[in-house]
């Protein structure tokens, strides 16, 4: 076992060990609102037990995957609104604003409220396919447009992370 997989089922480990933990386990710092639908997503969407290091995985790509989502939106809109106060493309000046637009937005990223349940039970009990479909509409609950690449990014993501613990 490499040092970095030791140290991820240690922290999953002790996130395991204490429900309190997992409801305080936010590894991205998403909002209230945010990290609350990451964990439902997991759990419900995904098929996932609450008290299990696959858990912990899913709640981190997804976290991080919905930070991701949201900087790209922040940047978006923030060029959007320095190109309308009138700053020329390609200037240093686009590119501060852009920064200081970007980084003052942050705000959280509408979240679909009714995430799509899965067929069947538990993640572990069902084939493969539908375990990577889960993934997929877990990334779907969560915002992502199907059609664009940080939907893709997400969803294999996600089978990875959740992949990485299943390895003994």
């Amino acid at each position: 076992m490499t040092f970095a997989r030791l140290a991820t089922a240690l922290a999953f480990g002790a996130l395991a060990a204490s429900p309190a933990a997992a409801d305080a386990y936010n590894p991205a710092r998403l909002g209230m609102s945010d990290i609350g639908h990451v964990r439902r997503v997991c759990a419900e969407v995904v098929g996932l037990p609450t008290d299990g290091t696959h858990y912990a995985a899913c709640v981190q790509s997804l976290s991080a995957s919905l930070r991701d989502l949201e900087r790209g939106a922040a940047v978006r809109e923030a060029r959007a609104a320095c190109l309308r106060q009138g700053l020329a493309p390609d200037t240093a000046a686009l590119a501060e604003c852009e920064l200081d637009s970007a980084r003052s937005a942050g705000g959280p990223i509408a979240a679909v409220d009714s995430a799509p349940r899965p067929r069947g039970g538990s993640y572990f009990s069902v084939p493969p396919a539908e375990g990577r479909r889960r993934g997929q509409l877990a990334c779907a609950a969560l915002g992502f447009d199907p059609a664009g690449e940080a939907f893709a990014a997400c969803a294999a993501n996600l089978q990875a992370a959740l992949s990485r613990q299943s390895m003994p």
